[in-house]
């Protein structure tokens, strides 16, 4: 695997039941194996884009010898029913990656499909074992029915010519771009999307520039044409902060070797942003290991570098692989979480910043960045209360709504707008009759354009106002 390129993945599915398989967009691939889990209890979910089983919740563990290791339960499992999932041969098509178990004593295999040894792109299959050692969940992608040659025509160095060319296409000011990695893959088109696609071979190429340019850009191995591209910088205890300076030069010129403050150091340090993006940090990093038992974003310490008063791509903060960055006013407790949590979401879920999975990612951030906020004790947001359901929409401007009530077979709600040279509509419970002034000469560009105070022409488009259609004669009326 790339360092460059951690696991590509997708989100869960929503759990379905049964009688909702039939929903996917793509045909169950095997629906027999399906009901045999159904008949068993299990709740099941089908890829849309694949028919294959992604998620499987077990009502009962399955009976296993004394002794069994995780790896040896999950593998058996597979045997049994891995035809749902799309894997004819499970030995042969999955590469084993590594166990974790969490602090709730929970452990969770990861398994990694191949294709004559290439890694197949977001191709992660996962099995989730309670603390009693008995397996509950296996969930993931897989993309079944691969038939493709893998040995690339084009090297990596086209297809690197050719991924740095799109990207500066989308980012023509952004100096010092270059190839910083690439990695063969087979990859499934539509299936970040959900749809139904062809499988392609793909060089895998990173595009960046240490900075603010950090884009994954998959290049088909044979023709050297852009197949997609998802961006690598979602804009969202070992601490360095970095002095920006306000410089436009990305990363500034003192990173990394002239750090503003390092773990240790005395803090507060007198400057607001840095103080604030520091402790917020911390904070971070105490919510992901007390929840978690998770060690920085890496779950191996790695260190949390952020960068405050950045003079470039402003107003914004994010994540950018390496470190998060801040113009000014921006390193708050939520958004330095929100932007850390972009890194914790790489380096376990691995979610790609495109379609479901780029909400999920921003929506992870989101939600962390918040949960940071209101359990330090120092929260300025306004309102400071939770949401409740009724409140979800009270920022929310709605489109005007439109009220009929005769004649009855239109009656209803309708949302409302206006026309491009209309004005807006200002005027809240306006009511009257609804017409439409008709000149007499059929359907045409000069129906329905002024006020009318008698039957008769009316003015071109544009010459006139529109916001007169209520209250006009009774001779209009009902002329929709």
């Amino acid at each position: 695997m790339s360092p460059f390129a951690l696991s590509r993945t997708l989100p869960l599915a929503l759990v379905l039941s049964a009688a909702s398989l039939a929903a996917a967009a793509s045909p169950v691939l095997d629906p027999d194996g399906v009901q045999a889990l159904a008949r068993a209890g299990a709740v099941v979910s089908v890829h849309p884009a694949t028919g294959a089983v992604r998620f499987v919740r077990l009502a009962t563990p399955p009976a296993v010898a004394p002794g069994a290791t995780a790896q040896a339960q999950t593998e058996a499992f597979l045997a049994a029913h891995g035809t749902a999932f799309g894997l004819k041969d499970a030995s042969g098509q999955l590469r084993f990656e590594d166990s974790k178990t969490d602090s709730l004593g929970f452990t969770h295999l990861t398994y990694r499909q191949t294709h004559e040894g290439v890694p197949v792109f977001a191709g992660i299959l996962k099995a989730h074992f309670d603390a009693a050692g008995q397996l509950r969940v296996v969930n993931g992608t897989i993309v079944p029915d691969l038939a493709l040659a893998t040995r690339p025509t084009r090297t990596s160095e086209e297809a690197a010519r050719a991924a740095i060319a799109r990207v500066r296409e989308g980012r023509p000011a952004a100096a010092a771009i270059r190839a910083q990695g690439s990695q063969l893959y087979v990859f499934r088109e539509g299936l970040v999307q959900g749809v139904p696609g062809p499988n392609r071979l793909v060089w895998e190429v990173v595009v960046g520039n240490g900075g603010e340019v950090r884009e994954f850009v998959y290049v088909d191995a044979h023709t050297a044409k852009i197949v997609d591209q998802y961006t690598g910088t979602p804009d969202a205890m070992n601490r360095r902060a970095f002095d920006g300076q306000n410089s436009t030069q990305n990363p500034p010129p003192n990173y990394p070797g002239t750090p503003f403050w390092v773990e240790g150091d005395p803090f507060p340090t007198g400057t607001t942003e840095a103080d604030n993006m520091i402790l917020a940090s911390k904070e971070t990093y105490d919510y992901y290991r007390r929840g978690f038992g998770r060690d920085s974003f890496s779950g191996t310490g790695a260190v949390m570098d952020s960068i405050f008063n950045r003079g470039y791509s402003c107003p914004n903060a994010s994540w950018n692989g390496t470190f998060i960055s801040f113009c000014p006013g921006f390193t708050t407790d939520d958004v330095t979480t929100h932007e850390w949590t972009h890194a914790y979401t790489e380096y376990t879920h691995g979610l790609i910043y495109a379609w479901q999975s780029g909400a999920l990612n921003e929506s992870y951030s989101d939600i962390f960045g918040e949960a940071v906020d209101f359990t330090n004790g120092r929260g300025s947001d306004i309102p400071g209360t939770t949401r409740t359901a009724a409140e979800c929409s009270q920022y929310q401007n709605f489109p005007p709504i439109v009220r009929v009530t005769a004649p009855g077979n239109i009656a209803g709600d309708y949302t409302s707008g206006t026309s491009a040279f209309s004005p807006l509509i200002t005027l809240p419970g306006t009511t009257g009759d609804v017409v439409r002034p008709d000149d007499g000469n059929g359907a045409s560009m000069t129906d329905g354009c002024c006020e009318v105070a008698s039957p008769g022409p009316t003015p071109p488009v544009g010459t006139c106002a529109v916001n007169s259609w209520v209250g006009a004669p009774a001779a209009y009326a009902g002329k929709l």
